[in-house]
Parts: structure tokens; C-alpha cells; sequence
């Protein structure tokens, strides 16, 4: 049954890479090779460390722990699967472009990752401290829009498969779930018991 699904997915992330394949142009191949920058690593930690410097200078501290936390955890997290699991890349990768970022495993996508659990922080920060409704609804729908694309322009350029961008979301949204406790109630309740046990 198990090696039935793993068949299934395996034929669906073919589909979807000739598909993109076959859609392929000029134009979007230079607006998705931007796109995919950011979620690479290195873009990634510039806006952290930009992001982070805002935080600590506001002491906004559970936040800025959020922060790292769940962009640590997302990174070696992801880097252990691709260790583990060791899926190879598509085999059609034609642009010369992003070889540099081609050395490691396929599954999940580092980018798809990153981008959930950075950006959606960086949504829940705005909208924790915006009462506009709409404008709530334009952050939150700006971040998903943005993630979707990172998550696409890795399918669309042949270094991931579809399966690999679904998982990178999933180990995203969870390490994002774990940085928003880090910085709300969660965070503050564990200061809390820190504080009574150093008086203790």
C-alpha cells in the first residue's frame, strides 16, 4: 500500500514537471530565477539578521527568539531530511544559473521552507499589532501569494518536484507555528516560569 502511494506521487511529480516544462519562456524563467531568490538561504538570513536588529532595538525579545528559533530549527530540519532521504534533483535542470544552489538533496525544498516560516512570521508579526481587519487580510493574503510563488518558481525552474515544494511548506508551517508560540503566549508563559525559578 505504502509503495502503491510512493508510485502515485512519483507519477504526479513527473506530470507536473513536464507541464512546467512545457510552459517554460524567456520571460517568466527571468521573473521566477528572481522570485526563487527569495527563499535561498543566504537572502533569507540577510532579512533575519535586518528583521532581528528592529526586534532587539524595540525589545521586542520573544519575538526576536521566535525569530531565530524557527529559522534555525527550519534549516536543520530540512538539511537532515535531505541527508536522509537523499532524493536526487529532476533530471531536465537546464538553467546553468541555479546550479550553484543544486549540491544538495531534493526533498524537501530549503526554499519552500524558508519562505513559509519567514514570511508567515513576518505576516503574524504585522497583523499581531494591526487592528485594521482589511489590512490584516491584505498581509496575510500578500504572504501566501509570495510563498506560493517561491514554492512554484522551483518547480517551474526543474530543481524541485512538486512533492519536494509540498513538503518544504508542511516542515515550514510547522517550525512557523513553533516560532508564533515562541513569541506569543507560549513565549511569555515559559519567561514566566524562567523568572520564578531564578528567584527560587
Amino acid at each position: 500500500m505504502i509503495g502503491f502511494i510512493f508510485q502515485q506521487i512519483i507519477a504526479f511529480d513527473q506530470c507536473v514537471a513536464l507541464f512546467a516544462g512545457g510552459i517554460r519562456g524567456p520571460l517568466a524563467t527571468a521573473i521566477f530565477s528572481v522570485v526563487t531568490v527569495f527563499g535561498s538561504w543566504w537572502f533569507a538570513l540577510a532579512v533575519l539578521l535586518l528583521v532581528l536588529f528592529v526586534l532587539l532595538r524595540r525589545r521586542h525579545y520573544r519575538h526576536a527568539a521566535g525569530l531565530v528559533i524557527g529559522f534555525a530549527g527550519t534549516q536543520t530540519f530540512v538539511f537532515a531530511m535531505k541527508y536522509w532521504i537523499g532524493r536526487e534533483r529532476p533530471n531536465f535542470v537546464e538553467f546553468t544559473v541555479l546550479n550553484g544552489s543544486l549540491e544538495t538533496a531534493s526533498f524537501p525544498s530549503a526554499h519552500s521552507a524558508i519562505a513559509m516560516m519567514l514570511y508567515g512570521l513576518l505576516a503574524y508579526f504585522a497583523v499581531s499589532r494591526e487592528k485594521r481587519n482589511w489590512l490584516n487580510a491584505l498581509y496575510i493574503a500578500c504572504a501566501a501569494v509570495f510563498i506560493a510563488a517561491v514554492g512554484f518558481s522551483r518547480i517551474y525552474l526543474g530543481v524541485h518536484y512538486f512533492s519536494d515544494v509540498v513538503a518544504g511548506f508542511v516542515v515550514g508551517a510547522v517550525f512557523l507555528c513553533v516560532a508564533i508560540w515562541i513569541a506569543g503566549k507560549g513565549g511569555q508563559r515559559l519567561a514566566g516560569r524562567l523568572h520564578r525559578n531564578d528567584r527560587g
